[in-house]
């Protein structure tokens, strides 16, 4: 019986990190207009009289937490 494998060659580890990234339906939140500040958003509000939506983030936003 051999041992586990310990180094994984480039192209595992390129096929590893393909595998791991989001899907384009996983990344769909990307594609909303964003406003860069509250003031921005409150102004946008107003002028399309829309609500506004806060969002928070408290980690990484690309690893999925939020």
């Amino acid at each position: 019986m051999q041992p586990p494998k310990a180094i994984l060659t480039p192209d595992e580890i390129s096929q590893q990190v393909r595998v791991w990234q989001p899907t384009a339906r996983e990344r769909a939140w990307e594609a909303i207009g964003w406003a860069p500040t509250l003031l921005e958003a409150q102004r946008l509000a107003k002028k399309e009289n829309r609500l506004v939506f806060l969002f928070t983030l408290d980690g990484r936003m690309q690893r999925g937490r939020c």
